[in-house]
C-alpha cells in the first residue's frame, strides 16, 4: 500500500537533531512543519504575491530573483515551530530563526532537508513495515 503524507501530517511537524560541521550530533533539536503544511504554503503564497507585485511595479525580474535567498530563509523560519537543547545557538524565536538561518547556512541546509523530506511527516505507524 502506498504511503503519502497529508497536509494534516505535515502540520503535525517533525523534530530532528542538528549536526555540527564535523558530523557530530549536538544537543539541539529543531521542530519543523513540512512543505505541505499550512504555514509553509501560506508563506510561499505570500512571497509569490509580493514578487508578482514587485515585477508588475518595476517591470523587472531582477528584484524577484534578488529575493531568492531571503525568501528561502523566510520560508524555513516560517516552517520552524521551535527548538530545544543546551547547544542551541540562541533561545528560539522567529527572529532568531531568521538570523541563524542567514548566518549559519549549514543549519539552514539541515532545516531545508527536514522540511522538504515528506517521509519525515508520515504517521509513525506508516513508517514501520
Amino acid at each position: 500500500m502506498p504511503k503519502f503524507v497529508t497536509q494534516a501530517d505535515a502540520n503535525r511537524g517533525f523534530e530532528f537533531q542538528v549536526y555540527d560541521d564535523t558530523g557530530e550530533k549536538v544537543d539541539w533539536f529543531i521542530s519543523v512543519v513540512g512543505v505541505d503544511s499550512d504555514a509553509y504554503r501560506e508563506k510561499q503564497n505570500e512571497q509569490k504575491r509580493r514578487n508578482i507585485a514587485n515585477i508588475n511595479r518595476t517591470r523587472s525580474l531582477a528584484i524577484g530573483l534578488g529575493n531568492a535567498e531571503s525568501d528561502a530563509i523566510e520560508l524555513l523560519a516560517a516552517s520552524t515551530t521551535g527548538w530545544r537543547g543546551t547547544e542551541a545557538i540562541a533561545p528560539y524565536s522567529h527572529a532568531e530563526a531568521l538570523r541563524i538561518y542567514t548566518d549559519f547556512p549549514q543549519v539552514r541546509e539541515q532545516v531545508d532537508r527536514a522540511v522538504g523530506e515528506r517521509a519525515n511527516f508520515l504517521p509513525k505507524a506508516a513508517t514501520s513495515s
